[in-house]
């Protein structure tokens, strides 16, 4: 009878515990969830506390175009404060996450979004377990007053121009001024743990206009879902940069945080074709309908690949899309190598009656695909306050099965050096160059094709005083994009600008960048 008592004792005890556990578990989600709102707020202003890195594209963007935007670069009371690039054996800085794919909020923000190994202890290795990460609401902010002049436009009727030219007007831009706001974006993106270390990721983000009238919110930017675990890699679905703009200097560099959508990008010049085009020249997208995938670190190596089908395929086009890469990240040195393919997109092909979908011809009419190729290396070396980078592309534009006498071939390199210091724990400043070649070309049928003035060339420079950690900032910027005789590349901001083939502009601006995580 005794025996039986004890065990009685111990059958109560077991159900009491059941009870307390069954109040206690959903009382902890009910104060997590609660909680959740202020997961990076802090009055007191410790550092701990603070978003350290402030998604973006700017890259990124906390999506996407700026991986890792926002180490702070002083104190509120301007102490030493975080080196630039990173410290402590832990490589958090911009340059620091050099060629980061767009991860997970644990990436950006410095802190795990929840205690993986904790919670396996308590309930079990490989028990289905889903715990929610903070839903972060985060933006970048970074209107600008541009003070825009060209001059030296090809005249009319010039002769010895580039086969592929467009016709040179001889006019050039109007002296004028515009305040935009480039790629200022909000956003929102979070995680939910199922198992292990597995993760649902999801993000949500557009651009958002500053002072230009009309919609608030402009195009959509990064925008997926997808899962992601530190041993099997990330998957994503959706909208999404391209493993080849990923990759580049742009995305790694960021230009003081404001290189997206700006006139300072050095891909206005290295990711397109130069003679106006459009936007099917580029290889600095980003593509909907995509799946992306990127390998956790393999001895130091990363694979990334992504593919975008066409949902418009039909009898005579079928604009598919792939993009792959790798990159290697040994210390302070980092060097990324990426290939991206667009089919029948027919970016190389001239307007007028070079066109083999001009002249009321349908793309892919008769017989006429093509298949344009981008192919770059990249190499960064950076110390705590200091980095150097240069970069070497080719882009080729080929069409096939077009009529005699009209657009075939088109293919040129392109090469970036830049440099970027940390003066101080306010000051930084940045300086970028990009060279791109005349390039060879080809006409269907072997007729005659001259690149004679299609090269160009583009020099930045940039300085950014902070005023907050990396949070609040205001800044300078000046470009000049010389064009080749033939070439009409353009980093102007509105696509209302008109300039002339041939012509020198000239920017410089002056912004405020507030970046924000909550």
């Amino acid at each position: 009878m005794e025996k039986s008592s004890v065990d009685g004792k111990g059958v109560s005890c077991r159900r009491a515990l059941r009870i307390c556990k069954g109040l206690l578990v959903p009382a902890s989600f009910s104060l997590l969830f609660f909680m959740q709102g202020a997961a990076f707020s802090d009055d007191g202003g410790n550092a701990a506390a603070e978003p350290q890195v402030v998604a973006s594209n700017a890259g990124g963007t906390a999506a996407v175009s700026d991986p890792a935007a926002a180490v702070p670069a002083t104190s509120a009371g301007g102490g030493a404060g975080t080196p630039l690039f990173g410290g402590s054996g832990a490589l958090t800085g911009q340059v620091g996450k050099l060629f980061a794919p767009r991860e997970d909020l644990a990436d950006y923000f410095g802190r795990e979004l929840v205690d993986d190994k904790a919670r396996a202890g308590s309930e079990g290795q490989g028990r289905y377990n889903p715990s929610h990460g903070p839903l972060v609401i985060y933006g970048k902010l970074y209107p600008e007053l541009d003070f825009i002049s060209g001059s030296g436009a090809t005249a009319a009727a010039s002769q010895a121009l580039a086969t592929l030219a467009p016709a040179p007007t001889g006019l050039n831009l109007e002296d004028h001024q515009e305040l935009t706001s480039s790629n200022s974006r909000i956003g929102l993106r979070g995680s939910l743990l199922l198992f292990n270390d597995l993760k649902a990721i999801y993000q949500a983000e557009t651009t958002v206009n500053i002072g230009g009238g009309g919609s608030l919110f402009g195009s959509e930017r990064d925008t997926f879902v997808g899962l992601s675990s530190k041993r099997y890699g990330t998957i994503k679905l959706g909208d999404l940069d391209t493993v080849y703009k990923n990759l580049g200097a742009d995305e790694a560099i960021g230009f003081n945080q404001v290189a997206s959508g700006n006139f300072v990008s050095t891909n206005n010049l290295a990711a397109k074709a130069p003679y106006g085009s459009g936007s099917a020249s580029s290889f600095n997208q980003r593509r909907v309908n995509s799946i992306y995938y990127y390998t956790p670190s393999i001895y130091g190596f990363h694979f990334l690949g992504q593919y975008s089908p066409d949902s418009g395929k039909n009898q005579l086009t079928n604009n598919e899309f792939w993009s792959v890469g790798a990159r290697y990240i040994h210390g302070g040195f980092s060097v990324a190598f990426a290939q991206e393919v667009h089919m029948d997109a027919f970016g190389g092909d001239p307007s007028g009656p070079l066109s083999n979908i001009g002249s009321g011809l349908p793309k892919g009419a008769p017989t006429v695909q093509s298949r344009d190729e981008g192919n770059r290396l990249t190499m960064v070396y950076h110390t705590s306050d200091t980095a150097v980078w240069g970069e070497v592309g080719r882009l080729q534009y080929h069409d096939f099965g077009g009529l005699d006498g009209r657009f075939q071939r088109y293919e040129r390199i392109s090469y970036t050096v830049g440099a970027e210091r940390q003066i101080n724990d306010r000051i930084r400043v940045i300086a970028t160059y990009t060279h791109a070649e005349n390039g060879s070309c080809e006409l269907t049928g072997g007729a005659f094709c001259s690149t004679a003035g299609l090269n160009g060339s583009q020099y930045n420079a940039g300085l950014t005083y902070y005023l907050y950690r990396r949070m609040v900032s205001v800044y300078g910027l000046y470009s000049v994009l010389d064009n080749g005789p033939s070439a009409a590349y353009s980093n102007l901001p509105s696509s209302t600008d008109t300039f002339g083939v041939g012509e020198h502009i000239q920017q410089v601006a002056l912004g405020l960048l507030v970046s924000f995580a909550r």
